[in-house]
C-alpha cells in the first residue's frame, strides 16, 4: 500500500470511529430549539396549567384523565414541577401567560386534522417559554378508554400533531375512540419542548396515535431522557444567557445523536483530517479538506433544523421549491398567524408564477415566537417546498408543504 493509500486507510477508521461514536448514543427524542439554537424551556420551577370547562365535553372522566396526563411527567430530572387546576366558563388560547388546556368541541382551524395542538410560545432570543395551550380537537371522538386496551393489529393511526394524518376525523359514533389521556400526555411533552419522533413508535412523543388504544400514557425512558437534555443545569445556562446560539440555524433537533457526542466525533474526525492535511504536501488534498470540513460542519447544524415533514404526514406532491421573501405575523384570537410572500423556482408546470403567497399557522411578533404544532413557520430566506392552489386577488396561493433544510439548499463540492 502507498503511503498516500496507507492515509486515507486512517482517516476512514477515523470516520468509522466517530460514526461508531454517534450511532452507539442515538436516541429518538426530539428537542425544540429557537431560530438562534437556544434551547426552548421554561425557567420557572412551577408551572400550572388552567383545565377549561370545556374538558369535560371532550370524554367521561375527562378532567380526571387530563390530571393525570400532566401529572405523568412529575419527577423528570430537573423538570419544572406541573399542576393542573379546573376553571370555570369557557376559555380559548392566548399568549397570557395562563397555560390552558381546552376542548375545541367543533374544532380549531390551526389544528387541521390533528387530534390536538399545542401553541407554544416563547422568546426568540433565550427560549424561555412564556405560554403553553393545548387545544384538543373536537373533529376526533375522545374517550377515557380502559388501561388496558389495545387496538386491533392493522388499525390506521392519525397524526398527533401534523395538519394532515394518515387517518380522518373520528366523528361517528361507531368509530373507535382515541384515548384522552394518551393525547394529552404527547401534548404536555410539547409543552415542556420535546418535538415529535417519527422514528420510534414506543415513546409517549411518537408523532402518531391509533384509535381504541390506551396505551402510551406514561413517558419513556427516551422521553425522559429529552427532558433530561432540555433540563440540564448546563442546558439551562446556555440557554438563558441570551447569547450565540453557535452553529444551529433551526426550529427542532429532531433525535439522534446526543450533541455532545455528535460535537465529539465531529472533534475526531477534524483531528484526524488536519493530521492528515499537516503531513501531506499535495496541494489536491488541501483543496478537499476545506470542502469536507464545511460539508460536516453544515451537516452537524441541519441536523438541528430538520423541520421537513416525513413523507408519511403529507400526501399532496409539490409543485415547486419556492424561497421566503418575506413574513408578516399577526395575533389571531391567540394564535399567530403568518403570511408569506414566495418567489417559486422550478415549477413542476411552467411558466412558474412570478409572485405566490401562503398562510401558515406560527411566526414571531414582537420578540415572541409562537411553534403552532410541531413545524416552525418559515422564515424569510427559508426554502420551501409549496402545492401551488390557485390564482387568488392578489396572485396565486399556495400551501407550504415542508422547509428545506440548510444542507439542502448547498451545493458543496465533494470528493
Amino acid at each position: 500500500m502507498s503511503k498516500y493509500g496507507h492515509k486515507r486507510s486512517l482517516l476512514a477508521s477515523i470516520v468509522s470511529s466517530a460514526l461508531l461514536v454517534t450511532s452507539s448514543t442515538a436516541s429518538a427524542f426530539a428537542v425544540k430549539h429557537t431560530a438562534s439554537g437556544q434551547v426552548v424551556r421554561w425557567f420557572d420551577s412551577n408551572v400550572p396549567f388552567v383545565m377549561d370547562a370545556t374538558v369535560a365535553k371532550a370524554a367521561g372522566g375527562g378532567a380526571q384523565a387530563v390530571t393525570s396526563a400532566v401529572g405523568a411527567w412529575g419527577g423528570s430530572q430537573s423538570a419544572p414541577a406541573l399542576s393542573v387546576s379546573q376553571v370555570s366558563g369557557d376559555k380559548g388560547p392566548a399568549v397570557d401567560g395562563i397555560n390552558t388546556i381546552v376542548f375545541a368541541a367543533d374544532g380549531f382551524v390551526p389544528a387541521g386534522g390533528a387530534l390536538a395542538v399545542t401553541l407554544l410560545s416563547f422568546d426568540d432570543k433565550t427560549g424561555s417559554i412564556v405560554d403553553a395551550d393545548i387545544v384538543i380537537n373536537g373533529q376526533h371522538g375522545f374517550a377515557v378508554l380502559d388501561a388496558a386496551v389495545r387496538a386491533p393489529s392493522g388499525t390506521e393511526p392519525v397524526s398527533n400533531e401534523a395538519a394532515s394524518g394518515r387517518g380522518s376525523p373520528s366523528d361517528s359514533e361507531a368509530s373507535p375512540k382515541f384515548d384522552l389521556q394518551h393525547v394529552v400526555t404527547h401534548e404536555v411533552g410539547h409543552a415542556l419542548g420535546l418535538g415529535d419522533v417519527t422514528a420510534d413508535s414506543l415513546p409517549v412523543m411518537y408523532a402518531y396515535s391509533t384509535p381504541g388504544d390506551a396505551s402510551g400514557r406514561s413517558p419513556t425512558s427516551d422521553d425522559r431522557e429529552g427532558i433530561s437534555e432540555i433540563y440540564a443545569p448546563a442546558a439551562g445556562a446556555a440557554a438563558g444567557s441570551g447569547g450565540c446560539g453557535g452553529a444551529s440555524v433551526a426550529g427542532a433537533r429532531v433525535g439522534g445523536p446526543d450533541s455532545h457526542h455528535g460535537l465529539a466525533a465531529l472533534a475526531l474526525i477534524l483531528v484526524g483530517a488536519t493530521w492528515l492535511a499537516s503531513r501531506r504536501r499535495d496541494r489536491a488534498f488541501r483543496g478537499s479538506f476545506v470542502p469536507l470540513t464545511a460539508g460536516l460542519v453544515l451537516v452537524s447544524g441541519a441536523e438541528s433544523r430538520v423541520p421537513v415533514r416525513p413523507a408519511a404526514m403529507t400526501s399532496v406532491a409539490a409543485d415547486a421549491r419556492a424561497r421566503v421573501t418575506s413574513a408578516t405575523t399577526t395575533n389571531t384570537r391567540g394564535a399567530f398567524e403568518t403570511v408569506l410572500e414566495l418567489a417559486p423556482r422550478g415549477c413542476r408546470a411552467s411558466p412558474c408564477p412570478e409572485r405566490v403567497r401562503a398562510h401558515v399557522w406560527g411566526g414571531t411578533l414582537n420578540g415572541i415566537t409562537q411553534q403552532v404544532g410541531e413545524l416552525p413557520a418559515p422564515r424569510v430566506d427559508d426554502d420551501v417546498d409549496i402545492a401551488i392552489v390557485a390564482p387568488g386577488s392578489e396572485g396565486f396561493d399556495a400551501s407550504v408543504l415542508a422547509v428545506r433544510p440548510l444542507i439542502d439548499r448547498l451545493a458543496l463540492p465533494y470528493r
